[in-house]
């Protein structure tokens, strides 16, 4: 796959892979990589606090957001692959260096990644874009034939003239490209979480950024969509 924009000459940091050395960082990713190799899951979600949240057990904050809708995804076997904060370089650092040594490949791989490539370090939209085609290549390398569910950034700020919401927008206008109609399905929920105004739902979101629980509902709703039934259930 090759994006259809011209990129600049030297490759965006969005695309080299990038570990966080925080002290947390390190111990989430070696989780990460122990859950991968347990195995025993069908469809691998892989992001940002995003994703992270929708089974982050032990946080006080997540009991009515993600975590309340988790078990409407159990059929499908899921697990998260998700860091706190990460953006598109430590995803797929992450996913270059264990997180994907799992001893039976997933069916399905969902992938959320971006917003803090905008919100952290405004990178534009070509970059972060160039960030995301690396993950699904690596992804597909790992897992040749795998069904990849890319979902649009959403809507992390709440005007539509907001600076992160136009980037975000021109992002997932360039990774639309990125799907093939085969393997590589582009997912937009972005109107599940705005008003006929364009702006930010309020229930939607616990903090602007961070979904609440009817974000995930929302999320779950589209999920439950897209992902195909195992030929095994």
């Amino acid at each position: 796959m090759t994006l259809a924009v011209s990129l600049c000459a030297a490759e965006p940091l969005a695309s080299l892979p990038q570990p966080r050395e925080e002290d947390w960082c390190v111990a989430q990713h070696e989780s990460l990589n122990q859950k991968a190799l347990r195995g025993d899951f069908e469809v691998m979600l892989i992001g940002d606090s995003i994703t992270w949240e929708w089974d982050a057990e032990g946080w006080e904050g997540n009991r009515n957001t993600g975590l309340a809708v988790w078990s409407q995804l159990a059929k499908f076997h899921p697990a998260t692959f998700a860091v706190s904060g990460d953006r598109t370089e430590h995803l797929l650092w992450r996913l270059q260096n264990g997180n994907l040594e799992t001893p039976v490949p997933p069916r399905v791989v969902v992938l959320l990644i971006g917003i803090n490539n905008i919100r952290q370090r405004e990178d534009r939209p070509e970059e972060v874009a160039a960030g995301i085609e690396k993950i699904i290549q690596t992804v597909q390398a790992k897992f040749p034939g795998v069904k990849v569910l890319v979902y649009g950034i959403l809507p992390g700020a709440k005007l539509p003239e907001d600076a992160p919401r136009q980037a975000a927008a021109a992002t997932n206008e360039l990774v639309n490209k990125l799907a093939d109609g085969k393997t590589v399905r582009f997912v937009n929920i972005e109107a599940d979480f705005l008003d006929e105004n364009g702006l930010q739902k309020d229930e939607m979101f616990r903090d602007g950024l961070h979904l609440s629980q009817k974000g995930y509902e929302a999320w779950a709703k589209s999920l439950l969509q897209e992902i195909p039934e195992s030929p095994t259930h």
